[in-house]
């Protein structure tokens, strides 16, 4: 794989990761009080500078409360992921994961999501290896 095109992956995936990361954060645009922000919604109110584009590769139920997300070589997204960040309350149960998310489709947007991990206590990284 060239330079060239190793280059535009990569800025493909960050593109994609950042819309990831995104969804998770709070509505600017919706109230407390009102129904979980619509990702498709929230992504067509993001102002991008000219020659990028931003694309939803995974939203809820996918996946909630991502902490930290890395790619591996074979391009799967691996996220940390918390239900009880930030803090666990007396007598909580932590069932936090370790997610893999898959676009087994080419589409763009990911249609495949495997436990890698169960039942962790916040996990805060994730770092795939090649092997």
């Amino acid at each position: 794989m060239s330079h060239h095109a190793r280059a535009a992956r990569l800025t493909t995936w960050m593109t994609l990761a950042l819309a990831t990361l995104t969804f998770a954060l709070p509505s600017t645009t919706a109230s407390a009080q009102s129904a979980p922000p619509d990702p498709e919604l929230e992504r067509e109110s993001f102002q991008v500078a000219e020659g990028f584009e931003v694309s939803l590769y995974a939203a809820d139920p996918m996946l909630a409360k991502p902490i930290q997300m890395n790619f591996d070589p074979a391009g799967r997204l691996w996220i940390a992921t918390s239900e009880v960040y930030p803090q666990i309350k007396p007598g909580e149960v932590a069932d936090d994961k370790v997610l893999v998310l898959e676009d087994t489709k080419g589409a763009g947007r990911a249609d495949k999501v495997t436990v890698f991990a169960g039942g962790l206590l916040i996990p805060t990284g994730v770092l795939p290896g090649d092997g």
